[in-house]
């Protein structure tokens, strides 16, 4: 093999793992109760994340209520707390220099619900910038009320 084409086959190489990986990132879940095929019962259901430690910067839990109708959920109310219980609201930051970050994540919730009643699962619901803490307590509490609302 001359130089010229080693180069080239090392490039395509590299080119198609990159593709592979790419690909392998798209894979679908399937099978679970947050799939939009699960089968919802009609009803309302509340689901709560696990704790996140108070010293880390996502700290607290999130609630979520989520009405099924018709199979399909039709409404979804999520909210924040602090670790003691405090609601993530309109003062949540307000003792820190991270007061603007902090209502970003927040506010973030209105988006994450209204993607999920949109999608119709948690599947279709993407993370925002600045809000993933946020967004791991949400998908762990849609989890926990879609996995009720299968049973």
């Amino acid at each position: 093999m001359t130089d010229i084409s080693r180069r080239q086959f090392c490039m395509v190489g590299t080119a198609a793992m990159f593709a592979a990986l790419g690909l392998a990132g798209c894979g679908g879940g399937g099978g679970s109760a947050t799939s939009a095929s699960a089968n919802l019962k009609d009803g309302t259901y509340t689901g709560q994340s696990s704790t996140l430690d108070a010293n880390v910067d996502g700290d607290g839990y999130g609630i979520i209520k989520i009405t099924v109708e018709d199979g399909k959920i039709v409404d979804a109310e999520f909210q924040a707390f602090q670790v003691d219980g405090t609601p993530k609201d309109k003062d949540y930051g307000k003792d820190g220099s991270y007061y603007a970050v902090a209502q970003k994540a927040v506010s973030t919730g209105e988006d994450y619900t209204a993607a999920l009643i949109e999608a119709g699962s948690i599947d279709g619901v993407d993370a925002i910038s600045g809000a993933t803490y946020l967004y791991e307590q949400f998908v762990e509490a849609t989890e926990a009320a879609l996995e009720e609302a299968s049973k």
